[in-house]
């Protein structure tokens, strides 16, 4: 053999065992990575990947409950359904609301036009939940915007039913007297500022740096104020209900309308202080995290409804009923 063609030959073997090397490297390169891969992804069932083939990547901050796929999307859920019945609900409210500002006058109309402020206020509320609840996939809607003005909405819910209710106890005239008017008129100045603070907190970012909508420092202190003009309110009632020898049939309505109001008042409260106050606790073993049973926007729909949307309901239909239409 001529020694040229045996160094050839030489060549081509070592390029053939360079061509090994590399393609096995390569081999043990994809294989890593599809190990990698596979580890991102977990099944959101216990069953088998061909029996329930939706994934989902896995993430330690995000609850495997709070997300869901896509099909969820346009669905009129439970919660749609609670919010078609209150936009019908308070759009009849609406309406009364404002007729009695027409039959009344707008010098006599302070109560109803806080309740149209309130009415308005619920619509807007309802509507953006609705939206929210419809075009984004259930567990993903928490972190909007749409949810973050429902948020705020929801929480100042309250302003426009206390300045009704002391507008109404204003109302009154002799078992009132003067330094009580004047107490009344300066509660709207705390009420002002809570729903300063709770549209502040509603904006501020970091109320969306959890898995759903959180009360801020300034959403606290706003429903303090709530919790502060409560006491306010009960105190005024209790004194004007004292002199009830004093006041005419019209001021006894007035009177009778907002102690019985007072219980829906005080659960109203609780909730957004339960809201306010209630912390999002990391529970790796369960859900992700535990809690959040009171917030506005990924909370229980049940205990809302029960404690906070029914009773601003019932209140707002005894102030229309009692001190309007009757």
């Amino acid at each position: 053999m001529r020694p040229w063609a045996s160094q050839t030959s030489e060549q081509a073997r070592g390029l053939d065992a360079r061509r090994h090397v590399i393609a096995r490297l390569a081999l043990r390169r994809s294989a890593r990575t599809a190990e990698l891969a596979m580890n991102l992804f977990v099944p959101t069932s216990p069953v088998s990947f061909h029996s329930h083939p939706t994934l989902i990547i896995q993430n330690p901050n995000v609850s495997t409950s709070m997300v869901s796929s896509s099909n969820d999307v346009g669905l009129i859920t439970y919660p749609a359904t609670v919010n078609i019945a209150t936009l019908v609900v308070f759009f009849l409210y609406l309406v009364i609301s404002i007729w009695l500002i027409f039959r009344q006058g707008l010098g006599r109309s302070t109560p109803w036009i806080w309740l149209t402020l309130l009415s308005i206020c619920r619509l807007t509320q309802v509507s953006l939940d609705l939206a929210a609840t419809t075009m984004f996939p259930k567990g993903e809607a928490s972190n909007t915007s749409l949810e973050s003005g429902v948020a705020i909405l929801t929480t100042m819910g309250l302003t426009p039913l206390f300045m009704a209710t002391s507008s109404l106890l204003n109302a009154t005239t002799r078992p009132k007297g003067r330094r009580m008017q004047w107490i009344l008129l300066m509660v709207h100045i705390p009420l002002i500022i809570s729903f300063i603070l709770i549209v502040a907190g509603g904006i501020d970012p970091d109320s969306r740096d959890g898995p759903t909508f959180a009360a801020t420092e300034a959403t606290k202190a706003g429903v303090s104020l709530y919790l502060a003009c409560f006491l306010v309110l009960i105190w005024s009632t209790t004194v004007i209900s004292a002199r009830l020898y004093l006041a005419d049939r019209d001021e006894v309505r007035i009177l009778t309308t907002v102690v019985m109001s007072l219980p829906f008042f005080v659960v109203d409260v609780v909730y957004m202080m339960c809201f306010a106050f209630e912390k999002w606790v990391p529970n790796i073993t369960q859900d992700g995290w535990q809690g959040g049973r009171f917030n506005v926007i990924s909370g229980d729909v049940t205990l809302q409804l029960c404690m906070y949307v029914s009773l601003i309901t019932l209140a707002l239909m005894l102030h229309l009923v009692q001190c309007g239409i009757c």
